[in-house]
């Protein structure tokens, strides 16, 4: 990496951070002397990250956890010195609810993201129908796929597990995760482990349950790793806030320049960048993250570099909002036997899931 006297990182979401902290890292390893400015249009850090206390609630605005198979989070909190502060999920219950037809249909056992692996709970669920069913079945028999490269989600479900797979199971489960339409996810963009299982195995059924025999036989002669166990699902004890704050103190909060919103980007005349901030004089810069979004970054490029700014344009975002509620136990009649449900988009209704934060994770409500 070319050593650069100042870098300025435009986003203070948790991609800007990341990115803040990794060059601060550098900087104390190598004892080189980068300057590090974040630039953040809002008044707080954090970006989609937002955690909020009311009285003895804490709120999650935006995720509340990340996932174990995707190590990267945990790596980053464990660096920063806050592994103390991970939060399972709770292990009262687990599991979640499908609606379909006006009820609440529980995943069935063993259904691994959309891959059924164990048959008699799947058998024995009202979720699916018996068409559906034996479709999903008929997995193991479906050739493997001859084009090599990339398909959509939607593409990949309906041809290894049929349409019904895809319209209850993968779509609010999978396509939920990134509140995106399956008919345009690149499958090998997020979810690459499907690819190559097909490829493998020619089945995801059978790659599936081979990768649970595998993964049971390393845990079995491996040491036991230290600390507690870690769930599927992890958070904070205080919210993924925390995350934040921590990364903050560790950059530097004096690094982290908020309400700054940038104008555009230039190349400087003699090699670097300028940086033009709304009310102030353009500023030299030697290198520029940019860790916005993508039309707010196409925005910034508007002048100087216009086919890139088309292309950012190019990225489809969708909206979305969450609602927080609260209710006395004693007013609700159902036994909360899971971490919440899932709304497929078949079902019309206007709300993707549903998730029973204090039943999910403990510290979260009085």
């Amino acid at each position: 990496m070319k050593k650069s006297r100042k870098i300025t990182i435009i986003g203070g979401g948790i991609t800007g951070l990341a990115a803040a902290y990794e060059l601060t890292r550098r900087n104390r390893e190598s004892g080189n002397r980068v300057a590090i400015e974040l630039l953040e249009q809002a008044a707080t850090p954090g970006g989609k990250i937002i955690t909020r206390r009311d009285g003895d609630f804490l709120v999650e605005g935006g995720p509340d956890c990340f996932i174990v198979e995707k190590p990267w989070a945990l790596q980053l909190i464990r660096e920063i010195g806050m592994e103390k502060e991970l939060l399972n999920t709770s292990s009262a219950t687990s599991g979640t609810f499908v609606y379909d037809r006006g009820a609440l249909h529980r995943l069935p056992e063993g259904v691994m993201m959309m891959v059924p692996t164990r048959p008699g709970p799947f058998l024995k669920s009202k979720l699916i129908s018996w068409p559906g069913k034996i479709r999903m079945g008929l997995e193991v028999a479906i050739p493997r796929r001859r084009e090599d490269g990339d398909e959509t989600l939607a593409s990949f479900v309906r041809r290894r597990l049929g349409r019904e797979a895809l319209d209850k199971l993968a779509e609010p489960l999978i396509g939920g995760i990134h509140a995106g339409n399956p008919a345009n996810m690149s499958l090998l963009s997020t979810f690459p482990r499907f690819l190559e299982m097909e490829k493998e195995y020619g089945s995801l059924i059978v790659g599936m349950l081979m990768r649970q025999k595998k993964m049971k036989a390393m845990m079995k002669n491996r040491p036991p790793a230290p600390g507690p166990k870690r769930t599927f699902f992890i958070s904070l004890k205080d919210g993924l806030g925390a995350l934040v704050d921590g990364l903050s103190r560790n950059i530097g909060e004096d690094k982290i320049k908020l309400e700054q919103k940038v104008e555009s980007i230039a190349p400087a005349t003699g090699g670097g960048w300028t940086v033009k901030r709304e009310g102030r004089e353009p500023t030299p810069t030697d290198a520029v993250i940019l860790a916005a979004e993508a039309y707010n970054s196409a925005r910034m490029l508007d002048l100087e570099m216009p086919r890139l700014a088309d292309l950012l344009r190019g990225i489809p975002y969708v909206s979305s909002a969450t609602v927080s509620l609260a209710y006395r136990r004693r007013d609700i009649p159902h036994p909360l036997d899971s971490y919440g449900f899932i709304v497929p988009k078949i079902a019309n209704r206007r709300i993707m899931a549903v998730t029973w934060s204090s039943i999910k994770w403990d510290f979260r409500a009085p």
